[in-house]
């Protein structure tokens, strides 16, 4: 007898976890789309995020709870892929929120069009309360999409993603040296090999709070991690050797080097001086006069920053040439 394989499997990784595990879970145990299993990998939790989960899979049996020592989301989100029998992977944070017809828009979409290997959805943003903050929509089709993708510009999150799992295990699934954008790093991958596609719905609230990931140290990593990853895709491009898939020797001395060129310092120190005046203005101690002279800060460095973000795809395309160069056997 032969069994059809589970359409969806999502997939959560979640690490001390437990003030938004509950809502998380929950938003996806109420999908209008029931045909799934659901893997959570606790990735060596201290606090009671591995009890909060096991409780969810003793209630609800598409629920499987896998528990590891602590190696971090890239690893986790791997070592779930292979524990995964679902045909699409469906991804969510622990920290975000599902709409209830997440899965069922989304499911539907990938099945109309068989080319489509990774769809995401629009979002909201919403604060540690979980009210609705900026809703952002998200270009639609493969040709948009891709370009956002190499320019380096923002992009649907990690947690509307729903991509096919055989098509992210040819390509290598998510690669370990990424600790931050592995997302993105995969995405490229993906692009190349199928098409990819947004829903213009609003299906997922991103929780935006200090302690995300993504936040820590000032957010420089996240942007190194991303600049490597179009970087990365630009070599590949070019057919010549990705250094992230190279030997430590190769991937060490890349990763240094990128971290030190000029080009890449300017870029992380303007984003960084408008995320610090950003973060200022947004300060309930300043005032009228500090807000507005904060304002018009603001607008000067955030204008600068702007003018080096417009110049990524230039900058990644000279900075692929200059490591190619200095690499020729």
């Amino acid at each position: 007898m032969i069994f059809d394989p589970t359409p969806i499997t999502v997939l959560m990784s979640v690490y001390n976890g437990k003030k938004w595990l509950e809502e998380a879970i929950s938003s996806i145990v109420a999908q209008t789309f029931t045909d799934f299993e659901f893997i959570v990998v606790d990735d060596g939790s201290i606090d009671d995020s591995l009890s909060i989960a096991q409780s969810w899979a003793r209630k609800d049996d598409r629920i499987a709870v896998f528990s590891k020592t602590n190696t971090g989301l890239t690893d986790s989100l791997n070592f779930g892929l292979v524990k995964a029998s679902g045909t699409w992977i469906a991804r969510q944070d622990a920290d975000d929120v599902s709409a209830p017809d997440r899965l069922e828009r989304q499911f539907l979409t990938v099945s109309r069009n068989p080319r489509l290997v990774l769809l995401g959805t629009s979002f909201s943003l919403i604060d540690a309360n979980g009210i609705n903050g900026k809703y952002y929509s998200q270009p639609e089709c493969h040709k948009r999409l891709k370009a956002r993708l190499v320019s380096g510009g923002r992009f649907f999150p990690h947690s509307s993603a729903m991509f096919r799992r055989d098509a992210a295990m040819n390509v290598g699934c998510y690669r370990r040296r990424f600790d931050r954008s592995q997302d993105r790093d995969l995405w490229l991958r993906l692009s190349q090999y199928g098409e990819i596609g947004c829903l213009n719905e609003n299906l997922v609230g991103i929780r935006k709070h200090s302690t995300q990931i993504s936040n820590q140290d000032g957010g420089r990593t996240q942007r190194l991690c991303s600049l490597m990853s179009l970087t990365s895709n630009c070599l590949r491009g070019r057919k010549m050797e990705d250094p992230v898939d190279a030997n430590e020797e190769v991937y060490g001395r890349f990763k240094a080097w990128l971290e030190k060129h000029p080009s890449v310092t300017r870029l992380i120190e303007a984003e960084e001086a408008f995320s610090k005046v950003r973060a200022s203005a947004n300060n309930e101690d300043f005032t009228k006069f500090n807000r507005m002279k904060t304002a018009i800060l603001l607008s000067v460095i955030g204008f600068r920053a702007l003018l080096v973000r417009v110049s990524i795809p230039r900058m990644v395309r000279s900075i692929a040439a200059e490591w190619s160069g200095r690499n020729k056997s």
